[in-house]
């Protein structure tokens, strides 16, 4: 009980115990004074009583409330941002600004300070579901759709070649590759054109993409003339590949000067030894001249010694008949084939 309470109680006590004393019986007025005073003191006692008993049970939970919403507000260095997530993430917006600039620049596939294309994959390693990146990708892969698509109603069919082999740089299972092979095709020309002359690729079996190091990988045939050794062809047969082939299809008739190759899987040198290389290779040609030549074990361009040519030839088809075993798979690729063309047939 308060300090005020208890005066209040012995006031009460005081009054009313005077009130009813034998000396206050003979005086009326003190009588009543003293008991107005025993009145007033019961009313103000009960009155803080009351206050004391609705204050109490709200005081309590306020305290507890403030003891438990303290807690989360404690500073915890574990819960800070890292520096190096702060790190990446301003990597990657300072990567998309790269990669915008190139876009815009049309350096998508190709330039001289770097890709669009290059660019955006990178900001996919650091991660790999960034939407931006993403839609960059997609971004890139339109605008070779839509440029191939402008020179295709234009009867630009060389032009519409770069084009779609720039689309398979970027999506290699583009939906609109064959559609655009097709209508490639279809348009007439008099003559083929030298930067352009290579119409088609086949192959007797083709190894299924994979997925490696977080990258979707394709082995398809095109692969062998896409002027990149980090690709290649690789026959997707049981065993190690003898009598698979690849084949080349001109546009028209060529008069090829030499031919040279990348006999293996050129990517790097863990895949280069890891699966089989060429060993000896037979070359056919659309007059049905055809001859075998041996390789040496290289990730290197060499040359095939052929002694004769035909002067004009529609393909050339290039067949495993024996191989350097790989220390781990037994998968036979080739990276890449060159042709010195010196004339158009």
């Amino acid at each position: 009980m308060t300090l005020k309470l208890f005066i209040l109680a012995v006031l009460f006590i005081i009054s009313g115990g005077a009130a009813f004393s034998e000396y206050f019986k003979d005086h009326k007025f003190l009588s009543l004074l003293a008991m107005a005073v025993a009145i007033i003191a019961t009313f103000y006692l009960f009155q803080d009583i009351i206050d004391d008993i609705k204050r109490s049970p709200t005081q309590t939970p306020i305290a507890q409330d403030v003891v438990t919403t303290s807690q989360p507000m404690s500073y915890s260095p574990s819960l800070s941002t890292s520096p190096v997530v702060d790190d990446t993430v301003q990597k990657i917006a300072k990567f998309l600004k790269t990669c915008q600039f190139r876009f815009d620049n049309n350096w998508l596939t190709s330039g001289g300070s770097g890709t669009a294309l290059d660019c955006y994959k990178d900001v996919l390693k650091l991660e790999p579901n960034n939407l931006d990146a993403s839609r960059g990708l997609v971004n890139i892969e339109n605008q070779y759709v839509k440029w191939a698509e402008r020179a295709l109603k234009n009867g630009k069919k060389a032009k519409a070649r770069q084009y779609l082999a720039n689309l398979r740089k970027v999506n290699p299972e583009s939906p609109k590759l064959a559609e655009f092979e097709t209508q490639i095709q279809s348009i007439s020309l008099v003559r083929c054109n030298t930067s352009n002359v290579i119409r088609k690729v086949s192959a007797s079996s083709v190894l299924k993409s994979q997925t490696y190091k977080e990258q979707k990988r394709t082995y398809n045939p095109w692969n062998v003339v896409d002027g990149d050794k980090s690709t290649a062809w690789v026959e997707g047969v049981r065993g190690n590949g003898i009598n698979q082939w690849v084949k080349v299809i001109f546009d028209c008739k060529v008069k090829i000067g030499k031919i040279s190759m990348i006999a293996g899987y050129t990517a790097d040198r863990y895949r280069f030894e890891n699966n089989n290389r060429v060993k000896r290779i037979r070359v056919s040609f659309s007059d049905g001249f055809q001859t075998v030549e041996n390789l040496e074990d290289t990730m290197y361009p060499q040359f095939l010694d052929i002694e004769y040519i035909p002067q004009a030839t529609q393909w050339v088809k290039f067949e495993i008949v024996d191989i350097y075993l790989g220390s781990k798979y037994r998968d036979t690729a080739i990276s890449e084939i060159y042709f010195e063309i010196d004339e158009l047939a």
